[in-house]
């Protein structure tokens, strides 16, 4: 009787295998930062309106620097400044003021829109 029960419970037992590699998740790269699908109506406008709107748009703009439209941003990336200020280079006011760096992944973006060549697209 006792054997049987001796086997019965190891039976019962090996049932309740735990696998902890079941549990492991395998470590992946975050995902990469899209620069090649960039445009200026589903990247750069909605960038800069929700990270730079409440100071630069509408006559009242901050500084003067309206990043509101397409030519106003336009004429701002031209001259360097976009990728100055939002990338914090030497010599730049660093942008958005008194909030958070843009991640670096949004600044190549507005970089890699700036090299296509500033489109409106």
């Amino acid at each position: 009787m006792k054997k049987v029960l001796l086997y019965a419970g190891m039976i019962f037992l090996s049932a309740c295998e735990y696998q902890v590699a079941d549990k492991i998740q395998p470590v992946t790269d975050p995902p990469a930062c899209n620069t090649e699908l960039v445009t200026f109506a589903t990247i750069i406008q909605p960038m800069l309106s929700q990270s730079c709107g409440s100071c630069h748009s509408g006559g009242g703009a901050s500084g003067g620097v309206r990043l509101d439209n397409y030519n106003s941003i336009k004429q701002v990336a031209q001259s360097g400044k976009l990728i100055g200020v939002i990338s914090h280079t030497k010599g730049f006011s660093a942008m958005p003021q008194g909030g958070a760096k843009l991640s670096d992944c949004k600044i190549q973006q507005v970089q890699a829109w700036i090299n296509k060549g500033l489109p409106n697209n």
